[in-house]
């Protein structure tokens, strides 16, 4: 499902069952309400992941929460220091196929150079 602030992706993962790609430096709370809606026309309950790095950069980009089926439990969000390797490649794959999505961010020169460094080391 597509949006004009993210992605939200079907993934096959036994602790997560959807992740949502930033696809521009919107703030989730703009956001998260459309992801909801999308997350109940799948029938989903469970965990989300969120990839934030068109907004937080690449040291903050992964967090996680709840979805009961109708909400975003949202006192259930935090931050993945680890991610499962496999949901970072998918996403790291997405962000070098669609890099201008960082390199029309307000992320500086030198730290788009080395998000897609890190990216490509993935």
């Amino acid at each position: 499902m597509e949006n004009n602030k993210y992605i939200l992706q079907k993934i096959e993962n036994n602790e997560f069952g959807f992740l949502a790609l930033s696809v521009d430096y919107s703030r989730l709370d703009e956001y998260i309400f459309d992801i909801e809606k999308d997350l109940k026309k799948n029938k989903y309950k469970g965990k989300v992941v969120f990839d934030l790095l068109a907004n937080n950069g690449i040291n903050d980009r992964f967090y996680f929460c709840m979805f009961d089926g109708k909400k975003i439990v949202l006192n259930t969000l935090s931050a993945i220091n680890e991610l499962n390797r496999d949901i970072e490649k998918i996403s790291s794959n997405f962000y070098l196929s669609h890099f201008d999505i960082i390199s029309n961010s307000y992320i500086s020169k030198q730290s788009k150079f080395l998000i897609k460094k890190k990216l490509s080391s993935i």
